[in-house]
Protein backbone atom coordinates (compact mmCIF):
# COMPACT_ATOMS: atom_id res chain seq x y z
CA UNK A 1 0.00 0.00 0.00
CA UNK A 2 2.77 2.48 0.88
CA UNK A 3 4.68 1.75 -2.32
CA UNK A 4 1.60 2.76 -4.33
CA UNK A 5 1.25 6.01 -2.36
CA UNK A 6 4.96 6.82 -2.66
CA UNK A 7 4.88 6.62 -6.47
CA UNK A 8 3.34 10.09 -6.79
CA UNK A 9 4.04 11.68 -3.44
CA UNK A 10 6.48 14.58 -3.22
CA UNK A 11 8.16 16.00 -0.18
CA UNK A 12 7.26 19.63 0.49
CA UNK A 13 10.21 21.93 1.10
CA UNK A 14 10.02 25.45 2.43
CA UNK A 15 12.72 28.00 3.21
CA UNK A 16 12.85 30.79 5.75
CA UNK A 17 11.06 33.83 4.27
CA UNK A 18 8.79 31.85 1.92
CA UNK A 19 5.20 33.04 1.71
CA UNK A 20 2.71 30.24 2.40
CA UNK A 21 -1.00 29.62 2.82
CA UNK A 22 -2.20 27.78 5.93
CA UNK A 23 -5.02 25.23 6.05
CA UNK A 24 -7.08 26.15 9.11
CA UNK A 25 -10.46 24.88 10.37
CA UNK A 26 -13.32 27.29 9.74
CA UNK A 27 -14.82 28.90 12.82
CA UNK A 28 -18.38 28.40 11.58
CA UNK A 29 -18.30 24.73 10.60
CA UNK A 30 -15.87 22.29 12.21
CA UNK A 31 -15.49 20.03 9.15
CA UNK A 32 -14.78 22.89 6.76
CA UNK A 33 -11.15 23.95 6.35
CA UNK A 34 -10.05 27.11 4.55
CA UNK A 35 -6.72 28.38 3.25
CA UNK A 36 -5.68 31.61 4.97
CA UNK A 37 -2.74 33.86 4.33
CA UNK A 38 -0.29 34.66 2.92
CA UNK A 39 1.99 34.26 5.92
CA UNK A 40 5.78 33.90 6.18
CA UNK A 41 7.93 31.00 7.27
CA UNK A 42 10.07 32.28 10.18
CA UNK A 43 12.04 29.14 11.08
CA UNK A 44 12.36 25.48 10.09
CA UNK A 45 11.94 23.72 13.44
CA UNK A 46 11.91 20.02 12.50
CA UNK A 47 12.30 18.11 9.22
CA UNK A 48 8.56 18.43 8.48
CA UNK A 49 7.52 21.41 10.60
CA UNK A 50 7.83 25.17 10.21
CA UNK A 51 7.38 28.11 12.53
CA UNK A 52 5.01 30.46 10.71
CA UNK A 53 4.19 34.08 11.54
CA UNK A 54 0.41 34.47 11.47
CA UNK A 55 -1.46 37.51 10.10
CA UNK A 56 -2.02 38.86 13.64
CA UNK A 57 1.73 38.77 14.40
CA UNK A 58 1.74 35.60 16.53
CA UNK A 59 3.81 32.56 15.56
CA UNK A 60 2.69 28.99 15.23
CA UNK A 61 4.48 25.70 14.54
CA UNK A 62 2.72 23.79 11.76
CA UNK A 63 3.34 20.57 9.88
CA UNK A 64 4.15 21.03 6.17
CA UNK A 65 0.98 19.11 5.25
CA UNK A 66 -0.97 22.15 6.51
CA UNK A 67 1.06 24.55 4.30
CA UNK A 68 0.91 25.42 0.62
CA UNK A 69 3.25 27.77 -1.29
CA UNK A 70 1.62 31.16 -1.93
CA UNK A 71 1.71 32.22 -5.58
CA UNK A 72 0.59 35.79 -6.21
CA UNK A 73 -1.57 36.40 -9.26
CA UNK A 74 -1.00 39.17 -11.79
CA UNK A 75 -4.07 41.26 -12.58
CA UNK A 76 -2.54 43.35 -15.36
CA UNK A 77 0.59 43.77 -17.46
CA UNK A 78 2.29 47.07 -18.29
CA UNK A 79 3.44 47.55 -21.91
CA UNK A 80 6.56 49.61 -22.61
CA UNK A 81 8.49 49.92 -25.86
CA UNK A 82 12.30 49.79 -26.14
CA UNK A 83 12.47 53.18 -27.90
CA UNK A 84 10.65 55.00 -25.09
CA UNK A 85 12.85 56.92 -22.70
CA UNK A 86 10.18 58.85 -20.79
CA UNK A 87 7.37 56.49 -19.87
CA UNK A 88 5.01 59.14 -18.51
CA UNK A 89 1.57 57.83 -17.68
CA UNK A 90 1.36 54.03 -17.90
CA UNK A 91 -1.68 52.47 -19.58
CA UNK A 92 -2.71 49.02 -18.43
CA UNK A 93 -3.80 46.29 -20.84
CA UNK A 94 -6.64 44.01 -19.66
CA UNK A 95 -5.76 40.40 -18.92
CA UNK A 96 -6.84 37.47 -21.13
CA UNK A 97 -9.99 36.96 -19.07
CA UNK A 98 -11.34 40.34 -20.13
CA UNK A 99 -10.31 40.47 -23.80
CA UNK A 100 -11.98 39.26 -26.96
CA UNK A 101 -10.15 37.78 -29.99
CA UNK A 102 -7.85 40.24 -31.79
CA UNK A 103 -9.63 40.06 -35.14
CA UNK A 104 -11.78 43.14 -34.50
CA UNK A 105 -9.06 45.57 -33.38
CA UNK A 106 -9.21 48.95 -35.08
CA UNK A 107 -5.65 50.21 -35.28
CA UNK A 108 -6.84 53.75 -36.07
CA UNK A 109 -8.18 53.97 -32.53
CA UNK A 110 -4.62 53.56 -31.26
CA UNK A 111 -3.20 56.65 -32.97
CA UNK A 112 -1.80 58.11 -29.74
CA UNK A 113 -0.17 54.83 -28.67
CA UNK A 114 1.50 53.41 -31.82
CA UNK A 115 3.44 55.08 -34.60
CA UNK A 116 2.82 54.06 -38.23
CA UNK A 117 5.64 51.49 -38.31
CA UNK A 118 4.36 49.82 -35.12
CA UNK A 119 0.81 49.75 -36.52
CA UNK A 120 2.08 48.08 -39.69
CA UNK A 121 3.99 45.44 -37.68
CA UNK A 122 0.96 44.79 -35.47
CA UNK A 123 -1.38 44.49 -38.45
CA UNK A 124 0.97 41.91 -40.07
CA UNK A 125 1.12 39.89 -36.85
CA UNK A 126 -2.65 39.92 -36.45
CA UNK A 127 -3.18 38.84 -40.04
CA UNK A 128 -0.58 36.08 -39.66
CA UNK A 129 -2.19 34.63 -36.53
CA UNK A 130 -5.82 35.35 -37.38
CA UNK A 131 -6.27 32.11 -39.31
CA UNK A 132 -4.77 30.15 -36.41
CA UNK A 133 -7.35 31.44 -33.94
CA UNK A 134 -9.52 28.57 -32.70
CA UNK A 135 -13.00 29.62 -31.57
CA UNK A 136 -13.68 28.92 -27.89
CA UNK A 137 -16.76 26.89 -28.72
CA UNK A 138 -14.65 24.22 -30.44
CA UNK A 139 -12.24 23.58 -27.58
CA UNK A 140 -14.20 24.31 -24.44
CA UNK A 141 -15.97 21.40 -22.85
CA UNK A 142 -19.57 21.70 -21.72
CA UNK A 143 -18.46 22.30 -18.10
CA UNK A 144 -16.22 25.25 -19.03
CA UNK A 145 -18.94 27.14 -20.88
CA UNK A 146 -20.71 29.84 -18.85
CA UNK A 147 -24.27 29.21 -17.77
CA UNK A 148 -26.85 31.18 -19.75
Amino acid sequence: MTSHYNLRSREKRFSVGDEVLILMPSSTYKLLNTWIGPTKVVKLTRPHSCLVQMEDGSTRELHVNKLRPYISRVDHVGVMFDQDSNFGELHYVPTDKETQPNAGIELNQMSDVLNSQQKHQLRKLLEHYEERHIPESSWKSQRERPFC
